[in-house]
């Protein structure tokens, strides 16, 4: 009897995943949770950009290349607008 638990207890050790698959998925996850996170800030920014309103030209020639950066990251992270 003993040994019936014994290979289940192995059966079920081989079933889950080694500690370097489980890290390799959390880091996966990780890395797009962190992608995830850049893009929303970025769609912040982008936003906050669109809502100032300046009647100065500097200002609004840093805005809108602050715009274009902004668009340009996306799109790099894969993301339209």
């Amino acid at each position: 009897m003993a040994r019936g638990w014994e290979s289940k207890s192995v059966e079920q050790q081989q079933e889950q995943p080694t500690g370097a698959e489980a890290a390799a998925a959390g880091a996966a996850s990780a890395e797009e949770r962190h992608k995830q996170r850049l893009i929303a800030n970025l769609q912040l920014k982008r936003q906050q950009i669109l809502d100032t309103k300046t009647s100065h030209p500097a200002r609004r020639s840093a805005l809108q290349q602050a715009l274009e950066d902004c668009e340009r990251e996306l799109g790099a992270l894969g993301q339209t607008v």
